[in-house]
């Protein structure tokens, strides 16, 4: 039933003319005629008298239901825990990539120059015996 309807309905129900409605209201008769034919609506305030004065609510002069409100705020609730879900995914990959970059910025950190690793390595450091390993493996067969 649309909302011109309804009010025609209603106020029959309680018995008044669209004049007396209109004189209740302080609208003209005209007002009233052209709210229960549909050709325009009343406004937030008119509203609200017509709730108290019928004993329904805006919503169901509106033609909100109970079933419509209900979707209307699981259809609000999903969208913002889709929202929630997407923040956290974007916290989540904010966190990782400054993890990647704080890791491997330690690594790089302590990571030594070329001429500590070519010092590291050089024969001068290295104990007798592994020199001498060395030397035994530079004369074999293959090498030459």
């Amino acid at each position: 039933m649309d909302m011109g309807t309804k009010l025609a309905s209603l106020r029959r129900q309680k018995g008044l003319s669209q004049l007396e409605l209109a004189e209740a209201l302080n609208v003209s008769r005209q007002a009233v005629s052209m709210w229960e034919s549909g050709a325009t609506i009343p406004s937030i305030d008119n509203l609200i008298l017509l709730g108290r004065l019928y004993e329904v609510s805006v919503d169901e002069l509106l033609g909100i239901s109970p079933a419509k409100k209900d979707a209307e705020a699981k259809a609000e609730e999903h969208a913002e825990k889709k929202k929630t879900r997407s923040r956290l995914l974007i916290a989540a990959v904010l966190v990782l990539a400054a993890l990647v970059i704080a890791v491997s910025a330690y690594f790089l950190g302590r990571g030594e120059s070329d001429a500590e690793v070519i010092q590291l390595y050089s024969m001068e450091d290295l104990e007798e015996e592994e020199a001498s390993e060395l030397e035994d493996l530079e004369t074999l067969p293959w090498r030459e």
